[in-house]
């Protein structure tokens, strides 16, 4: 059996306006290089978040899988950006791949209410998908668009990623109870962390920091003014204690999972979703050697150099236009509401290799 990711499709069925971007603090800008008034230019906007330190590694990104000759595909028009805080303009090259958004860098890194500013300016950006990734990430863009514009084709309302499952307690910032295994797991730990006596939310699935993406209606639908997802946010930006310091992602399958959407949940290939592994051969865990079915490919920290860096481009250009066109390993099931769904045990129950019994 195939090793599995999530991804969620959500259907919904609202009006939405055109509205100008949201505001936090102050207005959101994205650079010049956009045209946020009219129709949508690109069918998908990827916003890699990346720190004003890491110029090195946007290089070796705009030099791989970032560069027009590698990403150009018929499938789908797509547009790269990275997207670094207002605040360290001046700390950065000039570029116009670039967007800056207004927020404050952390020394972690952790791009806290970043994702946020992207997915409210992509939404006003382009028609279908707002991809969010790291700067620690190799995205194979042709065949993540080929994939996508055939899931848009089926559902244009989607929630999308390499899915994990845990709680987050909103008041005060926090993650609770969390596992890359069954729903059954993230019950155990919700009740042995008392997570619902500390007012988390939850267990739900999450798409994980390394590839997030929603479809243009429902990134609309959450980063509409005055919704839960921006008052949350602008509470993380205002508290005084600074306590919201991880779980970016955990929030936003908080929101999606908090909302009133049906949905068709979709499974998709732990082969296509993981961490950096050479010669890895405990299928256990989450590293893979790359392969012609990897698409995003998480080079951690103290594997993240030059040498790995082109490695993994080099093998990932082994995947040719055929490549490219082969859908990955999906399955869904379609129900009236998400919250129905991870009541079927029998759809969401996994082993302990993360593998779904069905």
């Amino acid at each position: 059996m195939n090793k599995y990711v999530f991804l969620f499709a959500i259907s919904c069925i609202y009006a939405v306006t055109e509205t100008n971007s949201l505001r936090l603090s102050s207005e959101t800008r994205v650079s010049n290089t956009f045209h946020p008034e009219g129709e949508a230019r690109y069918d998908i906007l990827v916003g890699i978040m990346s720190a004003p330190e890491n110029r090195q590694r946007r290089e070796w990104i705009r030099k791989t899988w970032a560069n027009k000759a590698f990403v150009k595909n018929e499938d789908a028009e797509a547009k790269i950006v990275f997207v670094i805080a207002e605040s360290s303009r001046d700390q950065v090259e000039n570029s116009s791949d670039i967007m800056f958004v207004q927020a404050q860098e952390h020394t972690s890194s952790f791009p806290r209410e970043k994702t946020f500013l992207f997915m409210q300016n992509c939404a006003n950006l382009v028609s279908k998908f707002c991809v969010k990734t790291d700067d620690d990430v190799y995205l194979h863009v042709p065949r993540l668009a080929f994939n996508l514009r055939n899931l848009y084709q089926e559902n244009p309302n989607v929630y999308a990623g390499a899915i994990m499952w845990g709680s987050f307690v909103p008041e005060s910032f926090q993650v609770c109870g969390i596992t890359h295994m069954s729903r059954d797991k993230a019950l155990s730990n919700f009740k042995a962390n008392d997570c619902s006596a500390r007012g988390a939310k939850g267990p739900f699935p999450f798409a994980i920091g390394a590839l997030e993406i929603l479809s243009v209606p429902v990134a609309k639908y959450l980063v509409q003014p005055g919704g839960e997802p921006e008052q949350f946010v602008q509470r993380g930006v205002s508290d005084t204690e600074q306590r919201w310091k991880h779980g970016e992602d955990m929030a936003l399958g908080m929101w999606v999972d908090q909302a009133k959407f049906n949905a068709t949940a979709i499974a998709f290939g732990w082969s296509h979703v993981h961490d950096l592994c050479g010669e890895c051969r405990d299928k256990t865990q989450f590293w893979r050697p790359v392969t012609e079915d990897s698409v995003a490919v998480h080079v951690k920290g103290h594997q993240m150099s030059e040498t790995n860096f082109y490695q993994v481009h080099e093998k990932m250009k082994e995947c040719d236009s055929k490549c490219v066109r082969t859908p990955v390993s999906m399955m869904h099931v379609s129900v009236p509401h998400y919250r129905q769904l991870l009541e079927k045990r029998s759809i969401w129950e996994m082993d302990d290799e993360g593998n779904i019994l069905l």
